[in-house]
């Protein structure tokens, strides 16, 4: 009973997104030139076999534009190819990709936000009470800040400048705008390093973990929260699931191929948790709650509707987390990582 109800929620709100990416269909963007897409071989196992699993659209930033979602047959890694270059993927970003403060009811976003980073520093504080922590895709350091009240030495980077320009004065001098492997950090410096669904969008996620390793103390922790390709959502809905986010994110990850990566990298998943209540819920207003406001503004509903549609979604997006995570198979993965002894490169 509980699996249906669950399916028929599932239904309900992909029906939503569905009409969403739809009524997206007039704020199209400019179709990649074949320019600037590339081509990749896996990145865990080098092989260049693939079949392709799906093509899917931008609905965030719609265009006729379809992507291709292939799987190793190698290694089972599930990854974007082609996908844009480096040097225009700065295009699929919109400013409201971060600044969440800026969208509608903005302060039931910017408060469900700071208590995500809030939760986020308290997790962190569990595995150890004070040390040196680097925030990878910071965006607007929210979390470096939650910890930085705890008593922690903060440090936080983004290749991207537009959330940077959004962090508050007391932190700027603490984040680097470039990437990882350019900011010459010592070795072993870091005691907890965090990708907050970050690690989906690195290009080169072998080269990251392998910086990442280098830099983290021996006992540190990395933490990398993931959507999980494998998750029930995903079965059912193919390329309209949520977690895709085509073409930000690059990679697809399983249990067994981001922990196949980890081991390559000389990592071990000391534990991977399913159950958690923080992301669903805010990602629906970050994205296609966004655009439902748009709809219905366009159709000259007042305020007043927007506000009960927020109000009706946010549990049923939680309802479904939870759901998932019962049945064992959650969107999302907390992904505990620990450097592994006497594993030859």
């Amino acid at each position: 009973m509980i699996y249906w109800t669950y399916l028929s929620a599932q239904k309900i709100y992909m029906i939503i997104l569905s009409t969403s990416i739809l009524k997206c269909g007039s704020m199209s963007s400019k179709k990649p030139d074949d320019s600037e897409m590339e081509s990749i071989d896996c990145a865990l196992c080098n092989s260049s076999n693939y079949h392709t699993i799906l093509t899917g659209c931008d609905y965030k930033i719609p265009s006729e534009h379809k992507y291709n979602l292939v799987k190793c047959k190698k290694c089972g890694l599930i990854y974007l190819n082609p996908r844009p270059t480096k040097e225009v993927m700065d295009r699929f970003y919109l400013k409201e990709y971060f600044d969440t403060e800026k969208q509608s009811l903005n302060k039931i976003v910017a408060a469900l936000g700071r208590q995500l980073q809030d939760n986020r520093a308290r997790r962190v504080v569990k595995i150890k009470k004070v040390g040196k922590v680097l925030d990878i895709g910071c965006g607007k350091g929210g979390f470096m800040y939650s910890l930085k009240r705890r008593n922690w030495d903060v440090c936080g980077l983004d290749p991207s400048s537009s959330p940077i320009k959004l962090i508050r004065d007391g932190l700027k001098n603490r984040v680097f705008n470039c990437e990882l492997k350019d900011c010459h950090f010592e070795d072993k410096y870091f005691d907890v390093i965090t990708l907050w669904h970050v690690f989906e969008h690195l290009p080169n996620p072998m080269d990251e973990l392998r910086e990442i390793h280098r830099i983290l103390k021996d006992d540190g922790i990395m933490i990398l929260t993931i959507p999980n390709i494998n998750s029930v959502q995903f079965r059912l809905f193919k390329e309209k699931c949520f977690h895709l986010d085509i073409p930000r994110h690059l990679y697809h990850y399983s249990m067994e191929t981001i922990e196949k990566m980890l081991s390559k990298a000389r990592f071990r998943a000391a534990n991977i948790k399913h159950l958690s209540f923080e992301f669903l819920s805010l990602e629906f207003l970050r994205g296609p709650y966004k655009t439902l406001v748009k709809l219905f503004r366009e159709k000259g509903s007042p305020k007043l509707v927007c506000n009960f549609l927020a109000i009706m979604v946010t549990p049923l997006t939680s309802f479904l987390s939870i759901a998932n995570s019962l049945l064992g198979n959650g969107e999302i993965m907390d992904v505990y990582c620990a450097k592994a002894r006497n594993i030859k490169r």
